[in-house]
C-alpha cells in the first residue's frame, strides 16, 4: 500500500500570484515511520528543548510572522538549516524507492478560458499521476499496488470528496483511480510530519515556478516520480512548453513526448 500526502500552496482564485501548486508525498507503507523518524530528529537536533511536536511550515520557516514560535525563538540561520535537512530527509538517496513525490503547476491564467476549475485540475493530474505510478509498479513486480490518499484540512473538503468519487465511480471523463482505494481522508498537519513533508514539496514548488526560486526545489528534485527520463510525477500546465526549461516540460521534449 502507498499513501499519497497531500498538500497545496497558492490560492486558486487568487489573481495577485499566477500559480496554484498541488503535491504529494507519496510513502510505502513500510517506510511510512521512517520518513516520519528522520524529520522528527531534526526538531530534536535544533530545538531540543521543545516538548510535543513543532509543526513544519515551509513558509514558517523561510519568513516567519511576528509573534509566532519561529520568529521569537529560532534565528534565522537556524531555520535556513532546517529548510535544508526537511529536503534532504524528504528526498533521500538511501530510501527514495520508497517515496516518490508528485506535483502539479498551473498557471492560472492559462486556464481561465477552461470551464474547469484550476483545484480541480490540479487534483485531477495528481490522482491521474498516482495512478500511472501504481499501474508502473504493479507492472514491474507482478504484485498488486493500491494507494490511498491523504489531504490536510482545508475549506476545499467537500469538493475533494466529490471528485474523488466521481473518478472512482467512473463518472469522470478523463480521470479513473482504480488502484486508489477508499474515500479520501483529512487530517490536521500539525499532528502528521507525512503531511508537512507534503507542505515542504508544495512550497518548493510554488517558489520555483512563482518566483524562479529553485534553492528548495533542487533538494528534492531527484526524488519525483520518473520513468525512461520522463519526469511523470510533476506537471507543468502553462503556455510556453515548447521553450519551458523546467524538469517536468524539458524530460518530455527531449523524449519527444507529448505534454499530457
Amino acid at each position: 500500500m502507498w499513501v499519497m500526502y497531500v498538500d497545496e500552496s497558492g490560492t486558486p482564485g487568487d489573481r495577485e500570484s499566477r500559480y496554484f501548486v498541488m503535491a504529494g508525498v507519496a510513502v510505502f507503507e513500510r517506510s511510512m515511520l521512517g520518513l516520519s523518524r528522520a524529520l522528527n530528529t531534526i526538531q530534536e537536533k535544533y530545538i531540543p528543548d521543545y516538548t510535543g511536536l513543532l509543526e513544519f511550515h515551509a513558509s514558517e520557516l523561510r519568513s516567519p510572522r511576528g509573534g509566532t514560535f519561529w520568529r521569537d525563538n529560532v534565528a534565522r540561520e537556524v531555520r535556513e538549516q532546517i529548510l535544508e535537512e526537511i529536503g534532504y530527509a524528504v528526498a533521500n538517496p538511501s530510501y527514495l524507492a520508497w517515496v516518490k513525490l508528485f506535483g502539479v503547476a498551473i498557471e492560472k491564467h492559462f486556464l481561465d478560458h477552461d470551464g474547469e476549475s484550476i483545484y480541480e485540475r490540479a487534483l485531477n493530474e495528481l490522482c491521474r499521476r498516482f495512478d500511472i505510478f501504481l499501474s508502473r509498479q504493479h507492472q514491474r513486480t507482478r504484485q498488486p499496488h493500491l494507494g490511498m490518499l491523504i489531504f490536510d484540512e482545508s475549506q476545499l473538503q467537500t469538493e475533494t470528496r466529490q471528485l474523488m468519487l466521481s473518478y472512482r465511480t467512473g463518472q469522470h471523463e478523463w480521470v479513473t483511480t482504480g488502484r486508489i482505494v477508499e474515500v479520501p481522508f483529512f487530517a490536521d498537519s500539525r499532528d502528521t510530519r507525512l503531511l508537512q513533508a507534503a507542505d515542504y514539496v508544495a512550497y518548493a514548488l510554488y517558489r520555483r515556478y512563482e518566483h524562479g526560486d529553485i534553492s528548495l526545489f533542487d533538494r528534492i528534485s531527484r526524488a519525483f516520480d520518473s520513468d525512461n527520463g520522463i519526469i511523470h510525477g510533476l506537471k507543468h500546465i502553462h503556455s510556453a512548453f515548447s521553450t519551458c526549461l523546467c524538469p517536468a516540460c524539458l524530460s518530455r521534449r527531449l523524449s519527444q513526448q507529448p505534454p499530457d
